[in-house]
């Protein structure tokens, strides 16, 4: 019996291992995620986090309109109760049709509700939110529509409007509104008045009126701005309530305050959950070094933004020995579109804007420099990525090279002349950057057979020895090579690349080889694997409206070679994955973002659902 357990136990770890082995690389499947997740910017004590700097709290850039904000305060890594502090406060919001005036909204972890109505034609000043309600704005537009005999209007949550009867003379129509089929309301409306829908004194669904007409057999009304809110609350607020970490302190008309519950601390090497959707992620660094991370469930394409920059903004860097200046700089510390691995600390992407004449980055001019104070003067947008070494995930292999470029990590070479070493396997020093396909470490056990790796090649175990074993390697059904292995040695297959000889493309490290004559199996430890093709990273490849401008042992730069508008309203491509998105606004005012598809798992853990937010039992 303890013999069938144990054969039962080692074929299950091979079936695991072989499906391992059968994966599709992540960097080749398209960005298609059941979550996405924007990092807010790095802290290394005390942190502050807006809605325009941090890319998961709501943010609208052609208003600059955003209330949330995250505080905390440390002594030493430890928040004490009530140190780590999320506020949201109201902001006013115009409706889409212009002549209602405004409305107020609230964001709530990352998400805007509607908050209230200040005092209007069509009705008295009411806080939602003061209630504790947070309702979703479903409708807000100001298309002008006709609504007649056999056109009604379609609005959400099942409800239709209709225009029962017009009469042109009296400039008066009689609107009928149903849910789900059944009449809920009726109103007679004069051309310039607005239908007006409430539930417990609540507008929840507005309609304009703006002319009545007598067609050929009928009437006919046209209406111009809709509004609409959720019927039911989508979020109940109540003093005391826990959410995750945090305790909702206070809510008014004007602002919602939620504070830690407990003591904190920030543990190295950890992740701490505040509330649904939003934690803290604690570098495994002997500093404290830590950024808050939120999550999106949502299903659709989502803008991950970094911070805002505008006009007016003005970053202190250095040129060398000289001071200077940016107007907009992300990085990896910053931006969620940069690549970071906060296992290895690394992250080498940076990405600036020297300045910007009349909305125009022109392209980079020799630095005008200034030796009586000692600063500098630099145009352009700049981009530049710095070689960084990463550990196999098999430690025992060490480390090899890597360089992040446009959000994703590529292999740079197994030594470098940065280290003093001679940088025969290189693909950097040679202008040439490949692709990563595989770095894993593995528990477990194969047994004769085949396994698939990347891009055709397959391993075939044969001849399993008490002490050895016999591999070879395909390639499209071709035979490459073929190796006695030996227990607790690493296979190796080695090729030419463009001018770089004997590239180590694929590497398996096998543990214990055993055969007692019924049973022959070999542990595996580690698989890496790079493509058997690269690509050329030399000087004047071009990339979206970036071209290269230096390719050195330490990394690359790329310049724009050409002037980038920043027009109103525009969505600019700086290269792959990689846009800056400009406000509808007269002030100068953008941000760098890229975009991840999220298809979610079945029920998520979103915050909306009424059933997060309950009475506190204390």
């Amino acid at each position: 019996m303890e013999r069938w357990v144990k054969i039962r136990a080692i074929c299950w770890a091979a079936a695991v291992l072989a499906l391992a082995l059968g994966l599709v690389s992540p960097s080749s499947a398209q960005e298609i995620s059941e979550a996405a997740s924007v990092r807010g910017h790095f802290a290394y004590g005390d942190g502050v986090w807006r809605a325009d700097d941090f890319g998961w709290f709501y943010y609208d850039l052609d208003e600059d309109l955003g209330g949330e904000m995250l505080q905390i305060d440390l002594d030493g890594r430890t928040a004490e109760k009530g140190h780590m502090a999320y506020s949201s406060k109201v902001w006013k919001e115009q409706f889409e049709y212009r002549p209602w005036g405004s409305f107020q909204r609230v964001a709530f972890f990352g998400k805007p509700y509607f908050a209230g109505y200040p005092e209007s034609s069509f009705t008295e000043e009411v806080s939602s939110l003061e209630k504790g309600e947070l309702r979703e704005v479903l409708m807000d537009d100001d298309i002008t529509q006709t609504l007649g005999l056999n056109k009604t209007l379609t609005l959400q949550q099942g409800y239709v409007l209709v225009a029962q009867e017009i009469s042109e003379k009296k400039g008066k129509v009689n609107f009928l509104l149903f849910k789900d089929g059944l009449p809920v309301n009726s109103s007679v409306v004069s051309i310039g008045e607005s239908y007006v829908y409430k539930i417990d004194d609540l507008p929840v669904i507005l309609v304009h009126l703006t002319n009545a007409m007598l067609g050929t057999g009928e009437g006919l009304a046209e209406v111009e701005g809709v509004f609409q809110i959720s019927d039911e609350p989508n979020i109940r607020l109540f003093e005391g309530a826990m959410i995750g970490e945090m305790k909702i302190i206070d809510y008014s008309q004007s602002v919602i305050e939620i504070e830690s519950s407990i003591s904190i601390n920030l543990r190295r090497d950890s992740t701490i959950n505040l509330a649904p959707g939003l934690d803290l992620v604690v570098l495994d660094s002997q500093d404290l070094v830590y950024y808050p991370q939120g999550w999106i469930y949502d299903y659709g394409l989502h803008d991950i933004r970094g911070p805002t920059f505008s006009s007016i903004s003005s970053i202190p860097v250095s040129m060398g020995q000289y001071n200077s200046s940016v107007i907009a700089r992300w990085n990896a510390e910053n931006y969620s579109g940069f690549y970071f691995d906060p296992d290895d600390f690394i992250g080498g992407e940076t990405l600036v804007i020297y300045s910007a004449e009349d909305r125009r980055v022109v392209p980079p001019r020799n630095p005008i420099v200034f030796p009586e104070n000692k600063t500098a003067f630099q145009t352009g947008l700049q981009y530049t990525s710095f070689l960084q070494p990463k550990k196999f995930e098999y430690e025992p292999w060490g480390y090899y090279f890597i360089m992040s470029l446009f959000g994703y990590p590529w292999f740079a070479g197994y030594d470098s002349s940065l280290q003093g070493s001679n940088s025969s396997k290189s693909l950097l020093e040679n202008e040439y950057l490949g692709q990563i396909l595989r770095d894993t470490e593995l528990q477990g056990y194969i047994s004769a057979g085949n396994y698939s790796l990347e891009e055709g090649y397959e391993m075939r175990i044969r001849d399993v020895s008490n002490d050895s074993l016999f591999l070879q390697l395909l390639k499209e059904g071709i035979q490459v090579d073929g190796s006695v292995v030996e227990s607790n040695a690493t296979y190796v297959y080695k090729k030419d690349i463009e001018n770089l000889k004997d590239i180590p493309i694929i590497m398996i490290h096998f543990g214990n080889i055993f055969n007692n004559g019924s049973e022959r199996f070999a542990a595996i430890n580690g698989i890496f694997q790079i493509s058997d093709t690269v690509f050329p990273m030399e000087f004047g490849s071009g990339f979206g409206e970036m071209q290269v401008v230096d390719v050195n042992p330490e990394g690359v730069i790329l310049v724009n070679d050409d002037s980038i508008s920043l027009n109103s309203n525009s969505r600019v491509n700086i290269g792959p994955g990689m846009d800056i998105r400009v406000a509808d606004n007269d002030t100068l005012r953008y941000y760098l973002y890229t975009q991840k598809y999220v298809v979610p798992a079945p029920e998520p853990p979103l915050i909306s659902s009424q059933k997060n937010v309950l009475p506190s039992q204390s």
